[in-house]
């Protein structure tokens, strides 16, 4: 390869980056394939080309590219930790933790990696391993604003409202216009009640981005918790949601068997209209948690078409 194309390429790497970081991930690929149409042997090229591809929902194209990676480079920490996080997309948890270890055994400082491992322990439900997974991270870079977020979601996933409002307080204190704390910040004060200012941060972060996804569907779950209709189901399944899986289906069981006994308690003791209506009720109680699941993702829907801008514009 001659200097003018080696030149050529870092310039189109250095552009790729740009893009990627200012999230314009398709003028990235682009980019990238511009390049390895010249250099398809350049590892770095094919790594930040799969990362756009993530960014893009593109899951097995960008497995597909992180492959080519490490076929040319398995002693790359960073490639791995693409890797992980395609595992983490796939919901192959425990795979995804290989690779972070993988990761950390070749560069024991890429605290990144720590924080794959924080995802995958969140995924897999063993909440004191993502926090550990956590402090590892913040023993290595104590001032990252990832590790800091990841704190603050630690507690939430803990049920631990207050702890992450304290230190979610304190992110904004530090940067507050910084999108994801406004978001989490505004789901921690629906979570507890505060509706009004739930609503605020989550206008606040659509009036700076009107493309945040988290941000209009914070303002969705907002709107269903102030709905008459849809409040109860909102409320019930937040609640549900921030269980384990085993405890959750652990009280829908528990739920089941109460209404069975006791319709059938009340029809032994001769009141069979009763009986019938305590039938009709769990009936009830069903549709109306399968009609919640649609009405959602309708309001979901409004919510983000109405932010949606005229593409000639």
């Amino acid at each position: 390869m001659s200097n003018n194309d080696s030149d050529m390429n870092d310039f189109k790497m250095a552009r790729a980056h740009s893009h990627y970081s200012a999230g314009r991930h398709q003028q990235a690929i682009d980019t990238l394939k511009e390049l390895l149409g010249q250099s398809p042997d350049d590892a770095d090229a094919h790594a930040l080309l799969a990362l756009n591809l993530l960014e893009c929902g593109r899951i097995t194209a960008a497995e597909f590219e992180i492959t080519l990676s490490l076929k040319k480079n398995p002693n790359e920490p960073y490639f791995h930790w693409v890797l992980g996080r395609i595992y983490i997309l796939k919901n192959k948890p425990k795979q995804s933790l290989m690779s972070a270890e993988e990761c950390l055994r070749l560069d024991p400082d890429y605290y990144i990696a720590h924080l794959l491992k924080y995802t995958a322990f969140q995924l897999l439900d063993r909440l004191d391993d993502a926090l550990q997974a956590v402090d590892d991270a913040a023993k290595i870079e104590p001032n990252s604003s990832d590790v800091k977020m990841a704190y603050i979601r630690c507690h939430i996933a803990k049920n631990e409202r207050l702890k992450a409002e304290k230190l979610c307080q304190e992110r904004l204190e530090e940067d507050a216009g910084n999108n994801d704390a406004n978001v989490i910040m505004g789901e921690i004060k629906l979570a507890l009640g505060d509706v009004d200012d739930a609503e605020y941060h989550a206008k606040y972060v659509i009036f700076n981005n009107p493309n945040s996804t988290e941000a209009l569907e914070l303002l969705a779950n907002i709107k269903l918790r102030k709905s008459k209709l849809m409040g109860l189901w909102w409320w019930t399944n937040s609640k549900l949601a921030h269980m384990n899986q085993l405890k959750s289906t652990s009280i829908l069981i528990a739920a089941f068997v109460l209404f069975t006994a006791l319709a059938q308690i009340v029809k032994d003791l001769g009141y069979i209209p009763l009986s019938q209506v305590i039938g009709y009720a769990w009936l009830g109680i069903a549709a109306y948690s399968w009609i919640g699941i649609p009405a959602y993702y309708r309001a979901l829907k409004k919510e983000l078409s109405q932010f949606e801008f005229n593409k000639d514009f």
